[in-house]
């Protein structure tokens, strides 16, 4: 007779759970990408991270026992990972470095600008 010890149960009781869930959560994102545009998923995604951040400093601090916010947290937790970032257009094409085109030149070149305009 083999005897596991409590860590491994919990490991084959977390994939287990994972092999639910994972089909919910694969759900949920193919809905983000056929539902929503960039800008909609760009939000969703930016709304789902500020809840994590805001929910996960404020219950480090203060004694919440709300099991849904608890519920959503865990969910999104295992969400966001698994949204795509949208596909952003490459705005560096073109640029070579030291160019008066790059950030940085234009940067210092605007920045002594409105000097001059503010001092003139």
């Amino acid at each position: 007779m083999v005897v596991t010890s409590g860590i491994e149960r919990a490991i084959q009781h977390f994939h287990a759970i994972r092999d639910k869930l994972d089909p919910v959560l694969d759900a949920c994102v193919a809905d983000y990408r056929e539902r929503l545009d960039e800008a909609g998923q760009v939000d969703v995604k930016g709304q789902a991270k500020a809840f994590l951040r805001t929910y996960g400093f404020l219950s480090s601090i203060l004694p919440y026992t709300n099991a849904e916010r608890e519920q959503l947290s865990i969910f999104l937790t295992l969400l966001v990972p698994k949204l795509p970032a949208p596909v952003e257009e490459d705005l560096s094409k073109g640029i070579q470095p030291g160019s008066r085109t790059s950030f940085f030149d234009w940067f210092a070149h605007d920045t002594r600008q409105l000097d001059r305009e503010r001092f003139d």
